[in-house]
């Protein structure tokens, strides 16, 4: 199941990437996501929080860096709106 529809998260546009990787028995994940471009950052990392305790629980994943793309800079007009949140 894709996992934009698995969180039910309304606030997530895309899905844009996810990219594992294994280190010895752990697994590290990457993803990025594409929100509404007025979600404050205290917003977009209740998002995050929503994902990292998704992916623990369900997949048993610790080990996670989550980028988040305000849907403006899709388009070009905010680029810099990245907000990573780390979670290694």
């Amino acid at each position: 199941m894709k996992l934009r529809k698995r969180l039910k998260i309304t606030e997530i546009k895309k899905v844009r990437s996810i990219k594992a990787r294994m280190h010895g028995n752990q697994t590290f994940v990457d993803i990025i996501i594409v929100t509404d471009q007025t979600l404050s950052v205290f917003e977009s990392h209740q998002i995050t929080e929503e994902i990292e305790n998704s992916l623990l629980v369900k997949n048993m994943i610790s080990k996670m860096f989550i980028f988040i793309l305000s849907q403006s800079g899709i388009y070009g007009h905010e680029l810099n709106k990245i907000h990573p949140q780390s979670y290694v």
